[in-house]
């Protein structure tokens, strides 16, 4: 089955030249904020099939923004790991391959499991149960439960609590693996999954549950499991999507194959 992506929603145009420094500042953050979703969504969806460089000044003129805005929704995706600059200053969106899915997750587990330690000590109750309470309620029904409730699961756990660590410096790093987050979250929209109930559920309930019994240790143990089950389950779906779908091309997107000139 070939799938065609959606074009980019439009979106007004900010006049942050025309605005003093302070309200040009706020028109920024809400004009990235505004297509930075959809524009990591279409980059990871693109960039299983192939390398790509992009043009920064036909992603402001597709959305409709400033070259401003562009340049910091591609500087947002390469703190994240998604882009990458080459020694000439070009936007290069690397091919997620399974070596590099591999060797993010290898990064996760190692990384992880260190920052829930961290993070165990300041963790409020409250956060635990309303965590225990949302897996328990979408276990008991997985079968409505919408693919934007996964990626909330996953932030939830991955991002969430991991940031109440007193490591500031691991938590930083943590932040340029946040490319798979991204990945999962429209893997989840566009694949199906081969199981009746995702196993990172129970996966996720189970390092809750632990938290809560007061074991740091344990759960960090079933978190370092809980990345490297999902490592298979991660390269399965990106197989099946570059098998049975297709996207249209975007007018900012260029095959580095098309780019070996200087």
């Amino acid at each position: 089955m070939t799938v065609s992506s959606t074009a980019p929603p439009e979106y007004q145009a900010s006049k942050d030249a025309d605005l003093p420094t302070e309200h040009a500042a706020l028109v920024n953050t809400a004009s990235w904020e505004a297509i930075y979703q959809d524009v990591s969504r279409q980059a990871v969806a693109r960039s299983a099939y192939g390398a790509w460089r992009i043009i920064e000044t036909e992603l402001a003129a597709s959305y409709g923004v400033s070259r401003t805005v562009a340049r910091e929704v591609l500087a947002r995706l390469k703190h994240v790991g998604i882009l990458r600059k080459d020694q000439r200053g070009r936007w290069l969106l690397p091919t997620l391959t399974s070596e590099r899915i591999t060797q993010l997750y290898e990064m996760r587990w190692i990384l992880e499991p260190k920052a829930l330690r961290h993070a165990t000590p300041n963790l409020p109750r409250q956060l635990l149960d309303d965590m225990r309470h949302e897996l328990d309620a979408m276990l008991s029904q997985p079968d409505i439960v919408l693919p934007q409730k996964y990626d909330r699961l996953e932030r939830r756990l991955h991002v969430e609590l991991l940031s109440y660590g007193d490591n500031q410096i691991l938590i930083e790093t943590l932040q340029h693996y946040h490319a798979l987050l991204i990945a999962n979250a429209h893997l989840y929209d566009t694949t199906p999954s081969a199981y009746d109930v995702d196993p990172f559920m129970e996966e996720h309930l189970a390092i809750v549950q632990t938290l809560q019994a007061g074991q740091p240790n344990n759960a960090a143990g079933l978190l370092e499991d809980h990345l490297r089950g999902a490592l298979d389950r991660v390269l399965g779906r990106i197989d099946y999507m570059v098998r049975h779908k297709s996207f249209d091309p975007l007018p900012y997107l260029k095959p580095l194959s098309d780019q070996a000139g200087p």
